[in-house]
């Protein structure tokens, strides 16, 4: 009952432009690797661990090396299903992942870690399903973070099935939104400005959904699908004019955003 996988990834790009940067030679390469392993029948755990690898070099209309930026992610993941009866399952875990930056850009803040817990419970009771959840998150940069989410299901027929949806989640930002060192150039007079936030926030949102799955044939489903979300800090570059002749772009949270629609 062990499996093992393994995966490998390598990606090479060249691209050209019209614009600041004339061109950029990137390249991409994960590395992963997953075991479980059933210790009891009603106990499968997993262990997964991976590292990835994104690296860009920008380069001048005349071809010289404008900078060049390199991120490696490191994560660690430890997952483990129960099953505690037929179609009720409990899954409890632990994930780790760390971030760093390199390259000629001279960031302030060069790593950053982010570790995790998470429960979850999934039943199903007759035409009634329900999938619960919570994970609660500590990251080197902004302490701990709690989001969950809640679903329920019910078979109203055969044919029609009803969801109703709530949970949080939140984004961090990213190196360059924290800690983009200031860069400048000027055409026609002007002078452009771009710089990083280091006091920025992390994005926090509130998602509720409700949805109907039609299925009146075997080969035919229509779904609809109502959303809503409501994020505070959002995370916008925003442009301002700080001098006479001076334009300085930096990311800044947007106190209240309001997302919805259908689909």
């Amino acid at each position: 009952g062990a499996t093992l996988e393994a995966g490998a990834l390598e990606s090479r790009g060249d691209a050209e432009y019209d614009g600041f940067y004339a061109r950029t030679q990137s390249g991409q390469r994960a590395i992963s690797a997953k075991a479980g392993i059933s210790p009891l029948s009603a106990w499968r755990s997993q262990l997964s661990v991976g590292t990835y690898l994104d690296v860009a070099d920008n380069y001048y209309t005349d071809n010289t090396l404008g900078s060049s930026i390199e991120t490696r992610r490191e994560t660690a993941g430890w997952q483990n299903d129960f099953t505690l009866a037929e179609k009720q399952i409990v899954t409890a875990g632990l994930d780790a992942l760390t971030e760093e930056v390199g390259g000629t850009i001279a960031y302030s803040e060069t790593k950053r870690d982010n570790t995790a817990g998470y429960l979850q419970y999934l039943g199903e009771f007759g035409a009634v399903s329900l999938q619960l959840g919570g994970r609660r998150d500590h990251s080197s940069d902004y302490g701990d973070t709690n989001t969950g989410q809640a679903v329920l299901g019910v078979r109203l027929s055969p044919t029609l099935r009803l969801t109703a949806a709530h949970g949080t989640a939140f984004k961090a930002p990213t190196f360059n939104d924290l800690y983009w060192p200031a860069d400048s150039y000027t055409y026609s007079g002007i002078t452009y400005i771009s710089v990083g936030n280091p006091a920025l926030l992390p994005e926090e949102s509130r998602s509720s959904e409700i949805g109907l799955d039609y299925r009146p044939a075997a080969q035919l489903q229509l779904l609809l699908n109502a959303f809503q979300t409501d994020i505070r800090n959002l995370i916008g570059w925003n442009t301002t004019q700080t001098a006479p002749d001076t334009y300085t772009t930096m990311p800044e949270n947007i106190s209240q955003a309001h997302i919805d629609g259908v689909e």
